[in-house]
């Protein structure tokens, strides 16, 4: 606890120091938070309290993915909106259900499998998709995929693996086609998050690229054209956020190496909390398939998913597998 407590304390004391830093550079406080929720979020896991009343993931998932297959059904087909939102873009929001749909994925019923698939169907968010893909494929086939990777180094190849590996591929390959046909991108270069951060490289050395600094580093214009759609009037005010991606967003304030730990580090806190392995790791890869779009561990419905499994981690539903017990039998002698 106190060790919790002494790096919630220093995330803050950063906070503050980037703050400073930030109000010398005039940036907008909007812009601060979203650039530093990253040092929120964490004291916040961190920090955050065991609750021992009744909770029901189960219960909690089915209201929310009834409320937003209502929602987003009736602003797609009956309103003809491409994007539904309920609270905010698809994108964002849609983080909490899929991380609810994770964390009970084998103690609903079919029909909540079908309306979360409703609800993904719906948004157009093709993040959201990938997700959804994530999960079925993490949540029915991983326990089976580790133990035939192991047995896969240890020179032992099973015929499940060939199987696992090929309906990963096929899935990957059909999200591809479909992202592509649906926003018409050409091929991986052309993807809009992708060009606003290729635009800002050529203005920072690869020291500033791979170390934090204390300030702001301000986003090229050019990276700012297709957020603002013009060329922004106050040029001090286009920083990172200009560049939608989290995964971006870290690298360019926080420097590669930060910006790469960050997932391992989410991963290490939720376990801290005694968050069992199994749902801490499966949180972690929906919050960086969040993040290669848009907020990732930064995403307010993130945090306020993994709050909900922190103060009620004794009452996650088991998960029907046990990955990890096959792994250390399948290395044992």
């Amino acid at each position: 606890m106190l060790f919790r407590l002494a790096i919630s304390l220093f995330l803050l004391i950063a906070l503050i120091a980037r703050l400073f830093a930030g109000l010398q550079q005039q940036v907008p406080y909007e812009t601060i938070v979203t650039i530093d929720k990253m040092l929120i979020v964490f004291p916040v896991l961190l920090v955050f309290p065991r609750l021992k009343f009744s909770f029901s993931f189960e219960k909690v998932f089915a209201l929310t993915t009834i409320l937003y297959c209502f929602s987003y059904v009736f602003q797609r087909f009956a309103l003809g909106l491409a994007r539904p939102e309920l609270i905010t873009e698809s994108n964002i929001e849609l983080a909490l259900p899929l991380t609810l749909y994770f964390v009970t994925f084998h103690r609903i019923s079919k029909v909540y499998h079908i309306l979360i698939f409703l609800v993904v169907f719906s948004s157009g968010s093709a993040s959201a998709l990938v997700t959804w893909a994530a999960i079925i494929l993490f949540s029915k086939y991983f326990s089976t995929l580790s133990y035939s990777m192991i047995r896969f180094l240890q020179l032992r190849l099973r015929k499940d693996v060939v199987i696992i590996f090929s309906l990963i591929l096929v899935t990957l390959l059909s999200i591809t086609v479909y992202i592509t046909y649906t926003r018409g991108y050409t091929s991986f270069n052309s993807i809009d998050r992708i060009q606003w951060f290729n635009s800002s490289l050529g203005s920072v050395t690869f020291e500033k690229l791979l170390f934090p600094s204390l300030g702001y580093k301000e986003v090229p214009p050019l990276a700012c054209v297709p957020w603002k759609q013009t060329i922004p009037s106050d040029y001090s005010s286009c920083f990172s956020p200009a560049l939608n991606s989290s995964f971006t967003r870290l690298i360019w304030d926080y420097g590669l190496i930060i910006g790469i730990a960050v997932y391992p580090a989410f991963f290490y806190t939720l376990t801290s909390r005694h968050v069992p392995r199994y749902f801490a790791l499966g949180i972690t890869i929906i919050a960086f398939i969040n993040g290669l779009s848009v907020s990732g561990i930064q995403n307010t419905f993130v945090l306020i998913a993994c709050c909900m499994v922190i103060a009620f981690y004794e009452k996650l539903p088991p998960s029907n597998v046990s990955p990890f017990q096959k792994l250390k039998a399948a290395v044992a002698p």
